[in-house]
């Protein structure tokens, strides 16, 4: 981020890092190998997080069909079954010991029958005790 000299703080250097959606900063003052020194604390700083995949739990989650507006359509439609839904894509987070993140979900209340799956139906996201969302996915129809 910014290298510096003075008489009394020698050589400075400030730098970040970011791995897994986590970012790590280092300040290293008065040092003749900062560069090398930064390099080792970000290391550091990255093997003491744990990377945890996220998985969205909505066993069981459903969303209803609502029926087409035609009526001809609408009296074939009366029997509708509701969406079952699915997370989209495999997210994953890095983590520090005793982190939690609380789990979000936001669905829209139906959907139109005869949508494709892969349809997107909502979105979760990943929370922490900041309110920072450091994570998120799409939610769609199967």
């Amino acid at each position: 981020i910014k290298t510096g000299f003075t008489d009394s703080a020698g050589r400075c250097l400030v730098s970040a890092a970011e791995k897994d959606g986590a970012v790590m900063v280092s300040v290293v003052l008065h040092d003749p190998d900062d560069w090398a020194d930064s390099k080792t604390l970000l290391d550091w700083g990255f093997s003491q997080l744990q990377t945890k995949e996220l998985v969205c739990h909505l066993s069981g989650t459903t969303i209803p069909a609502t029926p087409a507006e035609d009526t001809e359509k609408a009296e074939q439609d009366s029997s509708l079954s509701p969406y079952t839904l699915r997370q989209r894509q495999q997210v994953s987070v890095s983590l520090a010991p005793g982190e939690q993140l609380t789990e979000v979900v936001s669905l829209l209340p139906s959907l139109p029958a005869g949508m494709p799956a892969g349809t997107t139906a909502g979105i979760v996201k990943w929370i922490d005790s900041n309110g920072t969302v450091r994570q998120w996915s799409a939610i769609e129809t199967e």
